[in-house]
């Protein structure tokens, strides 16, 4: 089922032809056996906006792998500009996941996210974001940033064009403050999803995207550029 929603989502094959592709008797039982795992109808799955589910192959060692879904959309999005503060990360190893957290909690403490708030014109409950950029050997550059306001900023602050791209879009779901475990879900990215996926990693920045839904609840998601292979 994992394959079939990639066929839906970047092809025009007919859904009884893609039943029949994947061994089932008819569009009917096909249809069923999507929407068990997916939840949505494979109709709706081929609409950009759905989110739809991925699980890896499941392959045996010590424990079963490939067991836990992934949840992921394909979309397509016009430029945008992003402004924020910015430092470089060590990608060696570990490293780039105790300096991130460490990056954040400093710039929460000097009153950083608050200010770059302000400058957005956004309230308290919002959430900024973060973006991975400028990829080289061993390091990459990183800004906690949001959407750059049509009014004037400091120039203390980075800003970042970010051309057109498809993005692979995978959330953590709505979970409580503090629960949401994004950095599995990077590591699972390029371990799990893209081997089975068709795509490849294009060329551009990479996100993390937070949002909050109310009730202490919070959502983030990483963008990452993808595009076809062949």
């Amino acid at each position: 089922m994992t394959r079939a929603a990639f066929d839906l989502k970047e092809s025009k094959i007919k859904i009884i032809d893609l039943a029949f592709k994947y061994g089932y008797d008819s569009p009917e039982s096909f249809s069923r056996a999507f929407k068990s795992m997916h939840g949505v109808s494979p109709t709706k799955a081929r609409k950009a906006e759905i989110n739809i589910k991925s699980f890896p192959r499941i392959s045996f060692q010590v424990q079963i792998k490939g067991d836990v879904e992934m949840n992921y959309r394909i979309e397509k999005k016009d430029s945008f500009e992003m402004f924020g503060i910015s430092t470089e990360i060590n990608d060696v190893g570990e490293e780039a996941y105790i300096e991130i957290p460490q990056f954040w909690q400093k710039c929460i403490n000097d009153g950083t996210i608050e200010n770059l708030r302000k400058d957005a014109g956004v309230c308290e409950e919002t959430q900024v974001h973060a973006t991975i950029y400028n990829r080289r050997e061993e390091m990459f550059s990183y800004m906690i940033c949001y959407y750059l306001p049509d009014k004037d900023i400091p120039s203390s602050y980075k800003k970042l064009v970010v051309p057109e791209h498809t993005w692979a879009i995978f959330s953590t779901g709505v979970c409580n403050d503090g629960e949401c475990d994004i950095q599995s879900i990077w590591k699972r990215i390029f371990s799990e999803w893209f081997p089975n996926s068709g795509f490849e990693v294009a060329k551009g920045p990479e996100f993390e995207m937070t949002y909050y839904r109310g009730n202490n609840k919070y959502e983030q998601e990483v963008w990452i550029p993808v595009r076809k292979i062949g």
